[in-house]
C-alpha cells in the first residue's frame, strides 16, 4: 500500500523546489496554517491544502517540510514531534535520494590530465550571518552595522550532499576549496563535518577564521593526519577586537596549535588606519609569539562598486606606512589595485565562486551566475570561462585568480603559497612543504591559444 505524503509549507521556498520535488515523490496533500489556503487546490497539480489538525484524519504517514525560515521550522517540528508524526525536510529528502544515485555515475569528461596537479579553485561563500567580532572595516558592517546578528534561514543541504556536489571527479580532480563565511566561518554549524568530507574527496580545504572559536579549531585538529595535511587555516588577526575581548593570547595559542600540527596556516591582517598607532606593539607580539610578521591586505570600501582604499591617506602614504611589514601579499595587492583587467580571464573554469546556500556558481563574485551545481549532482558541471570584458573597475579577486593562473597577465610575481607564507626565526614554514608546492602552482600549464 502506497504511503500518503504531504508537504508542509506553500510559500516561496515551496514554489522554488516544487518542480524538482514532484519528480521524487507523489504529493497527496499540502499543509498550511493559513485558513485562506485551506480547502483549496494549489499548484498546477491541484493538490488539496489542509490544516495541521487534519493530518491524522487523512492517514498521512510522511510530512516533508518545505520551509526555510528557521523560526517557522522550529514551530513545525515542535508540533510534529509532540504529535509523534514522522517528518523530514523536503530538500534533505531529495538529497538522500540523489546521494543513493550518485555512486552509479562516472564523471569522465571533466577529469583532466596530470591528476597530481591542482585542477580547480572554488571560492566558497558561506552565507552565515553570525560573528563574535564587530570590526569597523568589515565589508558587511560598512553597509549595515547590525547585519551580523545570526542565522535566520535553515541551510537547505547537508554536508554530505554538498561534498557529493563537489566530488573529486565532478571537479576534474583535486581542487583547492576555500571556505569563507560572511561572518565567522567556524560558527557555521556544519563546518567541521563539511571539511572532513571534502578532504576525504581528495581536495585541499582552506578555512578563513578569526582564530577565537577554540572548540571548533580543536575539532579540526582532531581530523586524522593523512587528511589534515591538506588542511589550510587562514587566520585573520583583528587587533582591536582581540584586545577588547581579551582574546589576543588565546588567538596565538590557537595559531600555534595549528602550526604544531601537520596542517598548514597563515596569519593575515588588514592594514587599517586605526592600527597605525599600535604598529610597534603588533610587530612585537608577532615576533614574540610566532617569530614572523603577518601578511597584510588592503582595507577597502565596500559601500560602492569601486572598492576604493578605505584610508584617509593617499595611496603612496598608505604604502609607505605599511612597507616595514615586507608583506608579499600586500605588494601583490598594490600591483593590481585599481588596475582594469583587459586580458583573457579563465575564471569560471579553473577558478570559480560558489554560493554554498543556493548552489549558484559564478566566474567571480562580481559576475552573474552561469550554472547551479545542485540542479542534478549526477550530471557533470558545465564550467564556462569568462573570457574578455571584465565588468569591474579592478579585480578584487587577484590574490587567488591571478596567482592560480586564471588571468593571462604578463605579471611575474610570487605564487599563491609564497604570498601567504612566512618563515619564522627558527626556519619553520607556515605552509608545510607538500601543500606549499601544490598551492604555488598555476592551474593552467600553458596559456590560452
Amino acid at each position: 500500500m502506497r504511503r500518503i505524503t504531504a508537504v508542509w509549507g506553500t510559500g516561496n521556498y515551496f514554489n522554488q523546489i516544487f518542480n524538482k520535488l514532484k519528480h521524487y515523490v507523489e504529493i497527496d496533500y499540502l499543509i498550511d496554517s493559513d485558513t485562506n489556503k485551506v480547502g483549496k487546490r494549489l499548484t498546477q497539480k491541484q493538490i488539496e491544502c489542509i490544516l495541521p489538525k487534519q493530518i491524522a484524519e487523512k492517514n498521512i504517514s510522511l510530512i516533508l517540510i518545505a520551509v526555510i525560515d528557521k523560526a517557522q521550522c522550529r514551530e513545525i517540528v515542535k508540533y510534529l514531534e509532540f504529535n509523534k508524526i514522522k517528518y523530514d525536510y523536503a530538500d534533505y529528502y531529495m538529497d538522500s535520494l540523489e546521494i543513493q544515485r550518485i555512486n552509479s555515475f562516472n564523471y569522465t569528461s571533466n577529469l583532466r590530465n596530470n591528476q597530481s596537479r591542482l585542477q580547480r579553485v572554488i571560492f566558497v561563500q558561506i552565507p552565515n550571518l553570525w560573528c563574535n567580532f564587530r570590526c569597523s572595516y568589515c565589508y558587511l558592517i560598512q553597509n549595515n552595522e547590525n547585519v551580523l546578528i545570526g542565522e535566520t534561514m535553515r541551510y537547505p543541504h547537508k554536508p554530505e550532499y554538498i561534498s557529493k556536489a563537489l566530488n573529486y571527479k565532478r571537479l576534474g580532480g583535486m581542487a583547492y576549496i576555500d571556505l569563507t563565511s560572511f561572518g565567522e566561518t567556524l560558527l557555521y554549524k556544519d563546518i567541521v563535518e563539511l571539511t572532513k568530507l571534502l578532504l576525504k574527496e581528495g581536495h585541499i580545504v582552506s578555512i578563513t577564521t578569526n582564530g577565537t572559536i577554540t572548540d571548533r579549531l580543536n575539532e579540526l585538529l582532531g581530523i586524522e593526519d593523512k587528511l589534515k595535511e591538506r588542511l589550510f587555516i587562514r587566520f585573520s588577526f583583528h587587533f582591536k577586537e582581540l584586545e577588547k575581548k581579551n582574546l589576543t593570547l588565546k588567538f596565538f595559542e590557537n595559531v600555534k596549535a595549528v602550526q604544531k600540527s601537520v596542517a598548514s596556516m597563515t596569519v593575515m591582517m588588514v592594514a587599517e588606519d586605526t592600527y597605525l598607532p599600535y604598529k610597534d606593539k603588533i610587530k612585537k607580539i608577532f615576533i614574540k609569539e610566532l617569530g614572523a610578521l603577518p601578511q597584510l591586505d588592503f582595507v577597502r570600501e565596500s559601500t560602492n562598486d569601486r572598492f576604493a582604499l578605505l584610508s584617509k591617506k593617499t595611496l603612496e602614504e598608505y604604502l609607505e606606512e605599511w612597507s616595514d611589514f615586507k608583506s608579499k601579499k600586500f605588494e601583490h595587492r598594490r600591483h593590481f589595485f585599481e588596475r582594469k583587467i583587459t586580458e583573457w580571464c579563465h575564471a569560471g573554469d579553473c577558478c570559480s565562486f560558489l554560493n554554498i546556500f543556493t548552489g549558484e556558481l559564478y566566474a567571480c563574485s562580481q559576475t552573474p551566475s552561469f550554472t547551479n551545481i545542485y540542479n542534478d549532482i549526477t550530471q557533470e558541471i558545465q564550467f564556462k570561462e569568462f573570457g574578455f570584458g571584465c565588468p569591474c573597475d579592478w579585480c578584487v579577486n587577484t590574490i587567488m585568480w591571478e596567482n592560480f593562473g586564471a588571468i593571462e597577465t604578463s605579471y611575474k610575481g610570487p605564487g599563491y603559497a609564497e604570498i601567504l607564507n612566512r618563515i619564522d626565526k627558527e626556519g619553520n614554514s607556515w605552509i608545510k612543504k607538500p601543500l606549499y608546492q601544490i598551492l604555488n602552482q598555476k592551474i593552467l600549464e600553458k596559456s590560452r591559444g
